[in-house]
């Protein structure tokens, strides 16, 4: 006998709404969902992570020689998604048509015609902004503002001491990394190359979702074609389709594209985003002082003197370039040493981690042991794997 299904209801809660409210009718439209399927996708709770980690919790994110445009986009956008995800979104359009045309799915229902609104965002323009727009200001504008910090960045170095502080305060509750990032509140779960979404709603609107998506008819019809091509949809966001890498047709979409054999999702379709985290933060850092140095050339000051009436005289040090050859080589100040160091500590902080001064030493020497033994590469291995295993996961 097949389960009665539960009384349509609506809900009106969004980021306008009283907490009280917000709280009583998200609750209310969770459970009204629940009664009607448990077979979706929460990228709110338990799927929060779903595509940017591996099962290891190490970031990644989508080769792009593995993306390609896909058809069927609203107003001839331009659209991006992983290969076997795109085959899997056209062979659905397809067969939703079909239906539709054959009757069985009316026209209006918003799962009849499907288009995509929005597919594939990169998650390193999504960073640079991160950067460009949340941290760096506070920075350069405010901190270095500060008289005392202003005359510590006579160099890259005196740069990076006088904004060590805040760049540690900021990290404990902001990702500065581009792994923190992607694990974040701050990146789109988009960034995963696995979701495609067929509306521009508000996320944080309930009644849409409701009224528009899930209370229409064609609903759990479109949900059972939607699994048969692999797809979940998500709970918070029903116009939102996500592909399932465990299903077996996606998992068959993939073996065309790669030796099912010897096929690991993270290393045909992903590269680590771990392997290029400093790399990345010290080119933006490296820009940064070079912008604020092009913008204040001199650090000004006084000096004393004795041999006049005047006891003191203003004096101007100029700002020196950054040079790459000696600061960043492989043996420089900011060489494989520093890297390493930077790397740990930011990530330690941004995880909340509770280890002892001790034992950050402790680990910090084992790492440059590995270095100067196995190599560079070795050593970030072992940092990723072994002493950043545990995750903090901002909220």
């Amino acid at each position: 006998m097949s389960q009665k299904k539960p009384e349509r209801i609506a809900v009106y809660t969004s980021n306008d709404s009283t907490s009280r409210i917000s709280h009583e009718g998200r609750s209310l439209y969770s459970a009204y969902v629940d009664l009607l399927t448990k077979d979706m996708v929460n990228f709110w709770t338990v799927d929060r992570l779903y595509g940017r980690v591996t099962p290891d919790m190490i970031s990644i994110h989508p080769r792009t020689d593995r993306l390609r445009q896909i058809k069927y986009a609203a107003d001839n956008k331009t659209i991006f998604l992983l290969n076997f995800v795109a085959d899997a979104w056209e062979a659905l359009v397809l067969d939703m048509r079909d239906y539709a045309n054959r009757g069985r799915v009316v026209m209006d229902s918003p799962w009849a015609k499907l288009s995509a609104a929005k597919g594939y965002v990169d998650a390193n323009v999504e960073y640079d902004s991160h950067l460009k727009d949340l941290i760096f200001p506070s920075i350069s504008d405010q901190y270095l503002a500060i008289k005392e910090k202003n005359d510590q960045a006579v160099d890259f170095k005196g740069f990076l001491k006088a904004v060590s502080p805040l760049i540690k305060h900021i990290a404990k509750n902001v990702p500065i990394t581009r792994s923190g990032f992607i694990q974040s509140k701050y990146c789109s779960v988009n960034c995963s190359g696995l979701v495609v979404e067929v509306g521009n709603d508000l996320y944080s609107d309930d009644f849409p979702k409701l009224e528009k998506y899930i209370n229409d008819n064609n609903f759990s019809f479109f949900m059972e074609i939607a699994k048969k091509h692999g797809f979940m949809i998500d709970k918070n966001a029903p116009w939102r389709l996500v592909a399932n890498v465990a299903s077996p047709v996606m998992k068959k979409r993939m073996a065309q594209y790669a030796d099912p054999d010897d096929f690991f999702l993270e290393r045909v379709y992903f590269d680590y985003s771990y392997r290029q985290d400093i790399t990345n933060l010290k080119a933006y850092l490296v820009d940064m002082y070079e912008t604020f140095r092009s913008s204040n050339p001199y650090v000004f000051g006084y000096s004393k003197r004795y041999d006049c009436d005047h006891i003191t005289k203003s004096t101007a040090m100029e700002r020196t370039e950054t040079n790459f050859e000696t600061e960043f080589g492989n043996l420089g100040t900011f060489g494989e040493r520093w890297h390493l160091k930077t790397h740990f500590l930011l990530r330690k902080m941004e995880m909340g981690s509770k280890s002892t001064t001790r034992e950050m030493l402790s680990d910090m020497r084992l790492l440059y042991d590995i270095l100067d033994t196995h190599g560079f590469y070795d050593a970030t291995y072992h940092l990723q794997n072994k002493l950043l295993r545990t995750q903090k996961n901002f909220t």
